[in-house]
């Protein structure tokens, strides 16, 4: 049976899992130092988090994926937060 590498000391906040449009099973297989040619592990972890998030959520990222604009997360990508913050 394969393992991931890095025994996953490090975890991942759900609410990211749902609320980023951005965030995907690939992503997370990424994370999780899984190789990209374990392709049946990564395709493990892709149905479990499409059954963890749920359809809808599945389907939103999706359209976001397909927007012409999308540009993908990687664990070297930096975000800028837009907001009010201070106020």
């Amino acid at each position: 049976m394969d393992k991931v590498p890095s025994d996953i000391h490090v975890g991942v906040h759900g609410a990211l899992l749902i609320l980023e449009p951005k965030f995907n099973a690939d992503l997370l297989a990424t994370l999780l130092s899984i190789p990209p040619d374990k392709t049946l592990l990564r395709r493990h972890v892709s149905q479990e988090v499409n059954d963890l998030v749920g359809r809808e959520i599945v389907q939103e990222k999706r359209k976001v994926e397909m927007s012409p604009e999308f540009a993908p997360l990687s664990p070297t990508v930096k975000v800028k937060v837009r907001g009010d913050r201070g106020k």
